[in-house]
């Protein structure tokens, strides 16, 4: 899933980036075929949504329609996945 991929990518950025930095540039994590669009979080904000596994970040706008909203702000939607779509994984 291509929301999967980028969340390794977006801990990737993390564990790269410089601790200097305010704020990152991460990768979208939505469903929408060929989105590669940022999503701006500070630090803090990326370990908490990391802090639950069955959530994911957006930009406003992505986040599916039946998602759960964890949390809203003008740069990204913290969804969590629904348990059904983690037991259909295996997680």
């Amino acid at each position: 899933m291509k929301g999967d991929l980028f969340r390794l990518v977006n801990d990737r950025i993390h564990e790269l980036g410089p601790p200097s930095l305010a704020e990152f540039d991460f990768v979208c994590e939505c469903a929408h075929e060929g989105c590669t669009d940022a999503i701006r979080m500070t630090e803090a904000e990326y370990e908490a949504a990391r802090a639950d596994t069955a959530q994911f970040a957006v930009l406003p706008g992505h986040e599916p329609a039946l998602a759960e909203i964890v949390a809203r702000t003008d740069r990204y939607v913290l969804l969590k996945k629904h348990r059904d779509a983690l037991a259909a994984k295996g997680a």
